[in-house]
């Protein structure tokens, strides 16, 4: 009976234990099956607000094209290819849901650039994300129009709370542009700051982000985009 018992128990260890997994690691976790939950509330200049969830997924490490990299897919069912190197984590290339082949992306998209320290700086293409036509009817600027941010790493050591919790030395990211758009018939063309915070805490990766594109004419609208972690789970 006893080494039925230590068999029997060795046995359910050994269950258990296939449906370990370690934890997560980095400030970018690329570990197989771990889920993202966000909360992304918009709010316009003139008080409209809308509130969405958004779900993020990782499928571990993948081979594309003969080349490995890891990959993220969101609830809109967008995958993302990633790679990390000695240069930092970035996004080569993407597939959307109606896509059949995967679209690389003419030059490495920086998420985090090595090292990880205050100063650290880099440029990457954005596109608007508040910013609404307001006349003849409401809708989002278009999102071809693309235009250069300047990010840096701000801090290594922020506080930064959200629904899912209290996160502590995060890397705080700050980026940074202009963006030049014909702002309505009176004023003409003009520059527009736009201004982007992100914070991303260790063995989680992003927590928050903040974008601001302050704008209020007889055409276009802006305001703001918070982006919030609600789970996390591996």
């Amino acid at each position: 009976m006893k080494f039925i018992r230590r068999s029997w128990l060795i046995w359910l260890l050994a269950f258990l234990c296939t449906g370990c997994s370690s934890e997560p690691t980095g400030y970018f976790p690329k570990e197989n099956d771990i889920e993202w939950s966000y909360r992304i509330v918009t709010r316009t200049e003139r008080g409209v607000v809308t509130e969405k969830s958004f779900q993020i997924r990782s499928l571990g490490s993948q081979s594309v094209g003969g080349t490995d990299y890891f990959v993220r897919r969101t609830s809109s069912g967008t995958d993302y290819l990633i790679k990390q190197d000695k240069k930092g984590i970035y996004r080569v290339g993407k597939r959307t849901i109606v896509d059949l082949e995967v679209t690389m992306d003419p030059e490495p998209r920086f998420v985090l650039k090595y090292p990880l320290e205050a100063g650290t700086s880099w440029v990457v293409k954005t596109h608007p994300y508040v910013i609404r036509r307001v006349h003849p009817y409401l809708e989002f600027y278009h999102r071809s129009i693309t235009f250069p941010m300047n990010y840096h790493i701000e801090s290594t050591d922020a506080t930064v709370r959200v629904p899912a919790g209290v996160f502590k030395n995060c890397i705080e990211v700050v980026g940074e542009a202009d963006l030049t758009m014909y702002v309505d018939p009176r004023i003409g063309w003009g520059e527009l700051p736009v201004t982007t915070h992100e914070w991303y805490a260790l063995g989680v990766g992003l927590v928050k982000l903040e974008r601001t594109e302050k704008l209020d004419t007889g055409v276009f609208v802006g305001g703001t985009m918070v982006m919030e972690l609600t789970e996390f789970d591996y």
